[in-house]
């Protein structure tokens, strides 16, 4: 049996051919083509893996910067709500250190961080088997 290879040339390879179908030197060529697909194919699952990790670990910051912000400000303020301390101007340098912002940019910053957390948590992701 000869091989079932195609030379450069488009011709049939006119080579003894091993139980697969293949002379050696195709065999080769043909067994690197499957590692490049296998390799290829595995790339492709780490790199989505890797961005739906890095996606939870944006969340798990996010919740964790939130709660850590609430803290802060109920450590100022116990009995009011963070949405008025965050504007409260009697505390405008806690304020800013806690948010590392200017003090007129801290209550948008925290409202987004708290849609984002409240978005966060309603999120039910799906898993596969």
């Amino acid at each position: 049996m000869t091989c079932r290879a195609r030379t450069k040339s488009d011709e049939q390879c006119s080579r003894e051919a091993l139980p697969s179908g293949y002379c050696f030197q195709h065999e080769k060529d043909y067994k690197t083509q499957l590692f490049k697909k296998k390799l290829k194919k595995m790339h492709r699952r780490v790199r989505t893996l890797s961005e739906k990790l890095n996606a939870y670990h944006r969340m798990i910051v996010d919740i964790n910067r939130c709660d850590y912000i609430k803290y802060r400000l109920d450590q100022l303020e116990q009995h009011t709500p963070y949405r008025f301390i965050c504007n409260d101007p009697r505390s405008k340098e806690e304020i800013e250190e806690i948010f590392d912002l200017a003090f007129d940019e801290c209550q948008q910053s925290y409202i987004s961080l708290l849609e984002r957390r409240n978005a966060i948590i309603e999120y039910k992701p799906r898993f596969r088997n």
